[in-house]
């Protein structure tokens, strides 16, 4: 176990490596190598702010926070069965998480940062990166509350490197077998399950919200059972005038790429782009 903390930068950028080339054989939509580059660079970048300046002092926080509370639930249990503390533990992170990302589609502040990672209109592994920084910092906020039960610190680190890990798989643009996808898909979040969420239209977006497992999504009703290899559009649905003066979405507007707002793929309009 040591040597997975020790090296994860390491792990981390050789899971990239491996999703990448992955995509270029098991595609589920052509990207071309040019919009490729020039994505791998600007994320790159973002997720070098968010991996230095944020993520290490997230982590020391919740490890930190992890202990305040000398007869939290999770501390007592761990005295007496440490693997089912750590257990229990790694699934409310992964329930905060679940949480988080939904107040993100509900709450117009949150979601001015997660527009950020949404208006990617061609998903792939790289897309799991793309989140702003200070979106970053609020996600920690929410694993805080389930830290302070006494959360294990080994079920923190390894949670943590999980959920990056889980990310890159079902953001990657990676083609599973019709069957395979059938199977999973109600226990693990597939490309397929998450390709439906970055749909610009409403009814997909507000579905499959789990990182990791579809448990919480199979229980809070916001599981979406479509199969198939998904024709999409991704990225943000342009807001429309319904009528009332006022700019809105439309849930029930045909999407194309003509009406989904334009991407900026570049460091300062991703940075910019939540107080424009």
């Amino acid at each position: 176990m040591g040597f997975f903390f020790e090296n994860k930068l390491i792990i981390f950028i050789g899971l990239v490596c491996f999703f990448l080339l992955l995509e270029q054989f098991f595609y589920l939509n052509k990207v071309s190598l040019k919009e490729k580059k020039k994505k791998f660079i600007h994320i790159s970048l973002l997720a070098i702010i968010s991996g230095s300046l944020v993520s290490p002092f997230g982590v020391l926080f919740l490890v930190w926070f992890s202990g305040v509370w000398e007869q939290s639930p999770l501390r007592v249990l761990s005295s007496h069965n440490y693997v089912l503390a750590a257990i229990i533990g790694w699934l409310l992170l992964e329930f905060s998480v679940y949480v988080a990302h939904r107040c993100a589609h509900s709450f117009p502040l949150l979601w001015k940062f997660h527009r950020v990672h949404h208006r990617d209109q061609n998903l792939d592994c790289l897309s799991a990166l793309r989140f702003h920084p200070i979106e970053v910092g609020y996600f920690f906020l929410f694993k805080a509350v389930v830290v302070v039960l006494g959360v294990p610190v080994p079920a923190i680190l390894i949670f943590e490197m999980s959920v990056g890990s889980f990310a890159l798989f079902n953001h990657s643009n990676v083609k599973l077998p019709q069957k395979l996808d059938r199977i999973l898909k109600w226990v693990l979040i597939t490309p397929n399950r998450h390709h439906y969420h970055h749909h610009a239209l409403d009814g997909d977006t507000q579905t499959n919200f789990g990182f990791c497992f579809s448990i919480w999504d199979i229980i809070f009703g916001t599981f979406n059972k479509k199969t198939g290899k998904p024709e999409l559009h991704y990225g943000v649905l342009e807001k429309v005038d319904s009528g009332t003066g006022e700019k809105d979405s439309v849930k029930t507007v045909t999407v194309q790429k003509s009406n989904i707002e334009k991407d900026p793929i570049h460091i300062v309009e991703f940075l910019r782009m939540p107080f424009k």
